[in-house]
């Protein structure tokens, strides 16, 4: 599926003090060598990048006070994500808590996965325009998704394993 690049970086003065305390992490887990910001391609999510796979695998966020948080500033979830990866092909890896709808975490997310390949092709100065993003294998449904992001488009498809 392809949709047109409306991709943009909402906020990227993230408070960190704050994030850490809603995903119940300590600060110094926040990679703060990748980017940490709302980004949107049409549902504003707030991206925030943790050190490694063990810490998000094991993150108990506090999903009652992000959801006051994604109320009050008008977000559809959190996706935290890091490079420590599971398949040496893969970029990155996350995790979306959306506590706002009926699940309160996605297997798979194509938008917050969108907007993360968004931001870091941003980051990357348009050098680096694909993207594999695993999620979902801490929830034992291991998924793919691939970005390919151009400056008109964002293509997005992937993988989901069902059981």
């Amino acid at each position: 599926m392809s949709i047109i690049n409306t991709g943009e970086i909402v906020d990227d003065n993230v408070d960190l003090d704050i994030v850490s305390r809603l995903l119940a992490i300590d600060k110094a887990s926040i990679d703060t060598y990748l980017p940490c910001a709302i980004a949107s391609i049409g549902s504003p999510k707030l991206l925030v990048p943790v050190i490694n796979r063990s810490i998000l695998f094991n993150m108990t966020p506090n999903l009652d006070l992000i959801s006051q948080w994604c109320k009050k500033y008008s977000l559809n979830g959190f996706y935290v994500y890091s490079k420590d990866t599971e398949s040496p092909n893969s970029d990155y890896i996350g995790r979306n808590f959306n506590p706002l709808f009926s699940h309160q975490e996605d297997i798979a997310t194509g938008v917050a996965a969108e907007a993360l390949g968004f931001i870091l092709n941003l980051k990357k100065n348009n050098k680096k325009r694909t993207f594999i993003i695993e999620q979902g294998a801490n929830l034992n449904q291991p998924s793919q998704i691939y970005i390919a992001i151009s400056t008109q488009k964002i293509t997005i498809k992937g993988e989901v394993y069902c059981n």
